[in-house]
């Protein structure tokens, strides 16, 4: 069985926005999609109160994280990990926090392959092409110079939008190369998923053959991604903190304005926090 799965985690009551953004996320892949295949979300306790407001005519499973706190305290920090590159972020969500949660995706092996997608992402269409144009593990991939040299000279990957196989080994080999900084450094944002999937993926085989996907599969707003802007437009829109387009089409062909959509997704967990 395949599925698509996301994750909600509150942290904690000042995170209320996450929350929202989380169900409006889910609420266009709903409307977007056509789909048999389940839709699953990594929650933890706040998320998963939240997420089960929410008013929808398909089933969501939900499924409760495990504890990461004792993994956060572990973690051996790098060297290259000093105080102006931990960034101070506009949520009280650390990173190594959030990516020890996202890593749990990979423990969901009742499913042979999942789509897994951020809490940022918003459905503009139909994103069933995620899940059959190639086998996992499958993301965006660019190796032109500007990502080069923003990444030290190695290839960049997006693991906010990935096809994965999940698998405990695959798992703990993250976890592991996490807690031990086993990675390298690409010069963002320190103790991020990001930077684990991307040593593993192009360094190992633990994540499987990585296959690299059309760049309109996960529109950043980069400039060589401007031509995703035509025919049919991006599958998604993963940029939330520079706002979200106005209009997504839905399955059925209408369209659905953005607004609209978060206004009905977030009203039945306005009052979390």
């Amino acid at each position: 069985m395949r599925a698509w799965v996301t994750m909600c985690v509150q942290h904690n009551a000042a995170n209320a926005g996450i929350v929202r953004m989380c169900a409006a996320s889910i609420a266009s892949f709903l409307v977007a999609s056509n789909t048999s295949e389940p839709l699953a979300v990594l929650a933890d306790a706040g998320g998963a109160r939240a997420l089960r407001q929410l008013n929808t005519s398909r089933a969501v499973r939900i499924v409760q994280l495990q504890a990461v706190a004792d993994d956060a305290r572990r973690i051996e920090w790098p060297a290259w990990a000093t105080p102006d590159r931990v960034k101070r972020r506009s949520v009280t969500i650390p990173r190594h926090v959030l990516a020890l949660c996202k890593m749990q995706v990979w423990r969901l092996t009742e499913y042979e392959e999942v789509v897994y997608f951020d809490t940022d992402v918003l459905f503009l269409r139909n994103p069933q092409p995620l899940m059959t144009h190639s086998p996992a593990f499958a993301a965006i991939a660019l190796t032109h110079i500007d990502a080069l040299v923003a990444c030290r000279g190695l290839r960049y990957l997006n693991a906010g939008v990935m096809k994965l196989r999940p698998s405990l080994a695959a798992y703990d080999t993250l976890r592991a190369t996490l807690l031990h900084s086993n990675y390298t450094d690409c010069g963002g944002e320190p103790l991020t998923d990001q930077d684990v999937v991307r040593q593993l993926a192009f360094n190992s085989s633990v994540l499987g053959t990585f296959h690299p996907w059309p760049l309109c599969f996960n529109y950043r707003g980069w400039p060589n991604q401007r031509h995703c802007l035509k025919d049919e437009g991006p599958i998604l829109y993963h940029n939330s903190m520079h706002g979200w387009p106005k209009v997504i089409r839905a399955a059925n062909g209408s369209r659905v304005p953005t607004a609209e959509l978060l206004a009905w997704a977030t009203q039945g967990v306005a009052g979390i926090g």
